[in-house]
């Protein structure tokens, strides 16, 4: 099954409780920020991919806290979930790009 927009949008909206799935959501449009944006927990280019530049900062910092404890707790979870959604274009992007490299 090859991802949209929509089918990952609605994806993200059923599994909105879920926490392992709005951290891997998470931490698949961070490694989409440049090396910069990461460091500095902040987007700088508008290079359509990563955080838009609202979410940026927040997002980055939550991000950098899964990567140091490896995971979010049940209210940043919460908070993500209603952010990532306006991601699903660039996460429908990355599923397929993986189905095609797992084959």
């Amino acid at each position: 099954m090859a991802w949209t927009k929509e089918t990952m949008r609605a994806y993200l909206l059923a599994n909105a409780n879920r926490e392992p799935v709005v951290r891997r959501a998470l931490l698949a449009v961070f490694k989409r920020q440049t090396p910069e944006e990461q460091t500095f927990e902040a987007t700088k280019y508008l290079n359509g991919v990563g955080f838009n530049g609202n979410d940026g900062p927040i997002l980055s910092i939550m991000a950098k806290g899964v990567l140091k404890y490896g995971h979010l707790t049940p209210k940043q979870s919460a908070f993500v979930a209603k952010r990532i959604v306006k991601y699903a274009a660039q996460l429908a992007e990355i599923a397929n790009k993986r189905a095609m490299v797992n084959g």
